[in-house]
């Protein structure tokens, strides 16, 4: 009874899910950007990230081989990269594929800064695992705030309820 108790939350629970979160920042646009679209930089301030290794390009996609803390390693691909306003990039990892979209807008004298972490799974053991025992890996609101803190800003991002 357990175990198809289990495999059912698998089938409900939707193939994708997304959670974003949002803040805004003293620092400008461009400059924001400049520090997303450098993932090199990213394992100063990406929690998940513990190395990142820059890789040749493979059909004009930008690549990085990423080393997570717990040593596994990984390919980041840029998807979108919109200079000053848009940044995303996506990997596969563990049995799922990630996708970070960072969007970015002048805001007074700074930024807003909106960050979806969208995961899709495919396999529905896992996606149950994946549900069931909240997801694996930073959230957009952990990675907002430790961007934010990198940066020498106070953290205080906001959970988007979209």
């Amino acid at each position: 009874g357990m175990v198809g108790a289990f495999y059912f939350v698998g089938l409900i629970v939707p193939r994708q899910q997304r959670l974003g979160s949002y803040t805004t920042l003293d620092t400008r646009p461009l400059e924001l950007y400049e520090t997303i679209a450098d993932p090199t930089t990213w394992d100063d301030w990406h929690p998940d990230f513990a190395s990142v290794r820059e890789l040749p390009e493979q059909a004009d996609q930008r690549r990085w081989q990423i080393t997570d803390p717990e040593g596994n390693l990984f390919v980041l691909e840029e998807s979108v990269a919109e200079e000053g306003s848009r940044w995303q990039g996506t990997y596969e990892r563990l049995g799922s594929r990630f996708t970070w979209r960072f969007d970015i807008a002048g805001y007074a004298d700074g930024s807003r800064i909106g960050l979806s972490k969208t995961v899709d799974t495919r396999d529905t053991w896992l996606r149950a695992k994946r549900f069931l025992w909240f997801g694996e890996g930073s959230s957009a609101l952990a990675v907002l705030n430790s961007l934010s803190q990198h940066l020498g800003e106070t953290p205080k991002a906001i959970k988007d309820n979209d």
